[in-house]
């Protein structure tokens, strides 16, 4: 007896009514939204915390006064990590009138209940209610949309409640669902969703789709760097693809030369079969070994006139290239000429002290340093650079 006692007594010291099955039968079931709690709130009570949100963003909004001063963490409003409309959708979603009974019906109820779903199987919902559904994943049906302006609809309240995901999945679906000319139509009413359908193309790596979206958009410069890049990208028939992009999309003037370059360089090496990430690697290699072709797809010269390499660019790679082979005369004869009456003549487009060190670290003898460091018209600077490289003829004169 003490035992059956011990378990009927309570020994919670409040006025809270201890919870029982039986006292659900007693007050009629799950009808009545007093006994009913989601998330540990009455469903009585999620209509006041509703309020109390709105009321605490709205005071947020206008006084701007943060809720706690720590120093060391921080903090964010609310409304800062969530729009106002979908906080909305999700507090609505706990209200009584989108909670599905499930015990406590008598037949008729559930009769009516069954009629009533399977009427809106075959109607056209709310776009507010399936936008809350797709934000909360709860089960949807895209389908029901059938006319142009229901699913016009939909998307422009995906739209102006700012869910990602919601706007891409009716993008998506209306992709599949409307003739190619409603759906630009549509997407040009709404650039909000036509930039989410741009990102979801270039992830897919869908080129020809997102290349006809851009061009439809006005964006026509977006759409031929987009084939650009992706013709880039592309080993196999690589230059092919950037001849059909050259031809088929518009380019503005700086743009349309530096595709017809690349055009040409890539010609050059199928010509050459020379291998080179850059025109610049593809000149060193022809300095070090065609330094004497004159004609023809590998000479030095000619490869620098036809992919228009700057004479600064061209002499910097030639001497770089020379001076490792220690070919002292042919770096001699690139940067002077001979003059009528006071001997060699330079004509190097860049700073002498620069070559002379550059020389020197590659191991030019003296008498090489000597004859470079006569080119420097300022005294200073010519003593100056022959103290650097130790040329000690230059330093006595």
């Amino acid at each position: 007896m003490a035992d059956e006692d011990f378990w009927n007594e309570s020994q919670v010291k409040t006025s809270a009514k201890i919870f029982s099955f039986d006292d659900r039968e007693n007050e009629g079931g799950l009808g009545e939204s007093s006994s009913l709690q989601m998330c540990g709130i009455s469903l009585d009570g999620t209509a006041q915390l509703f309020q109390q949100v709105q009321a605490g963003l709205r005071q947020s909004d206008s006084d701007g006064a943060s809720i706690a001063d720590n120093k060391n963490a921080t903090q964010f409003e609310l409304h800062q990590l969530i729009s106002e409309k979908s906080l909305n959708c999700m507090l609505e979603a706990d209200s009584p009138q989108y909670m599905t009974l499930k015990t406590g019906l008598d037949s008729a109820e559930e009769v009516r209940i069954l009629r009533r779903q399977l009427e809106e199987m075959w109607t056209t919902p709310d776009p507010k209610k399936t936008v809350r559904k797709m934000m909360l994943k709860q089960p949807f049906m895209l389908e029901l949309f059938r006319s142009i302006e229901s699913k016009k609809q939909l998307l422009r309240e995906a739209v102006a409640v700012g869910d990602g995901d919601s706007i891409l999945t009716v993008v998506i679906f209306l992709s599949r669902t409307l003739k190619k000319t409603y759906f630009n139509q549509i997407l040009l009413e709404l650039p909000v969703a036509a930039t989410h359908y741009v990102a979801y193309l270039s992830t897919r790596v869908r080129t020809a789709e997102l290349t006809d979206l851009l061009e439809m958009l006005g964006k026509n410069k977006d759409a031929s760097m987009k084939q650009f890049e992706m013709a880039s990208q592309s080993t196999q028939r690589q230059l092919q693809r950037l001849m059909v992009c050259a031809k088929n999309h518009v380019f503005d003037s700086k743009d349309y030369h530096i595709l017809d370059s690349y055009i040409k360089f890539l010609e050059w090496q199928g010509e050459s079969h020379i291998e080179g990430d850059s025109v610049v690697d593809c000149l060193s290699e022809l300095c070090e070994k065609h330094w004497g072709e004159v004609k023809g797809p590998l000479s030095p010269t000619c490869f620098t006139q036809q992919q228009r390499v700057s004479d600064k660019q061209y002499q910097w790679t030639a001497i770089n290239a020379r001076a490792k082979l220690q070919a002292w005369p042919d770096i001699q004869a690139l940067l002077t000429a001979k003059g009528w009456l006071r001997g060699p003549k330079l004509r190097v487009s860049l700073p002498m002290e620069h070559v002379i060190t550059t020389l020197h670290s590659c191991g030019a003898p003296q008498d090489v340093l000597y004859t470079f460091l006569q080119l420097v018209d300022n005294l200073d600077k010519r003593l100056a650079v022959a103290r650097l490289v130790a040329c000690d003829k230059a330093i006595i004169e």
